[in-house]
């Protein structure tokens, strides 16, 4: 259902926007288009944002989207996600010309590959239909209610240890306690960036997101780039690093 996409992870706001600019676009027979920019991706980074973040002379307004609240999003979002997975290792499989094994990838998906194998196929359509109806609930907080942003956490806690999300028994619940406030923007395809504006004591990165209207990554792209001038995070690397 589109709720992925291919991009990068990188150091700056430029690289990302120069990388967006290669592999944006569309081709002929896409289930899912995004509205052409007005200029490449790249020109936005340094160019004037307008009114948007306070510390920055911009209008902040405590306000959130209504359908973030709502407690079904999780169910219909797992159905989708946990088929899918259930899918993609009997599509691995058919590649490979062998059953994959519960050895060749992470524990928590063989918990995800069994709620996907459970779930009947009309109970799948019965939650894309209700993801559609929450992708235009959602649109409302920028079409119709004026924000241009919104700004949240990106994990419901601090990044979780290495393997902690792994565990057969606790792996998937932790997974779902720790991803609160990104699986929404999944749904709705709307531009969002995860910024390193925050360090715990031991140097850990806390990441902020910001999530502009459906495509408006200019709007997006032109406050990270104000914001990491405001607060270079490039050249801030862990004690352990390549």
């Amino acid at each position: 259902m589109g709720f992925s996409v291919d991009h990068a992870v990188t150091r700056t706001v430029r690289d990302s926007a120069a990388i967006l600019d290669q592999i944006s676009g569309w081709r002929p027979g896409d289930t899912y288009v995004a509205p052409r920019p007005e200029r490449p991706f790249v020109e936005e980074v340094g160019a004037v944002p307008g009114r948007l973040l306070e510390s920055l002379g911009h209008d902040v307004t405590i306000a959130h989207p209504e359908p973030l609240e709502d407690p079904e999003f999780q169910r219909h979002f797992l159905t989708i996600v946990t088929t899918a997975v259930a899918a993609a290792l009997d599509r691995w499989s058919a590649a490979l010309g062998r059953q994959v094994t519960a050895e060749e990838y992470e524990p928590v998906n063989t918990q995800f590959t069994g709620m996907g194998r459970s779930i009947a196929a009309p109970d799948y359509v019965h939650s894309m239909l209700w993801l559609e109806s929450y992708r235009r609930r959602m649109a409302t907080f920028w079409s119709e209610q004026g924000f241009d942003l919104l700004c949240s956490p990106v994990l419901a806690q601090q990044p979780p240890r290495l393997g902690e999300l792994v565990d057969l028994e606790l792996g998937g619940e932790r997974v779902i306690r720790t991803l609160q406030f990104t699986g929404q923007f999944n749904v709705t395809g709307q531009p969002a960036a995860s910024l390193p504006l925050h360090w715990t004591p031991a140097g850990l990165p806390i990441g902020v997101q910001l999530v502009a209207d459906f495509g408006r990554e200019d709007v997006l792209i032109r406050v990270s780039s104000q914001l990491e001038q405001a607060s270079p995070w490039a050249d801030r690397k862990p004690l352990v690093h390549a």
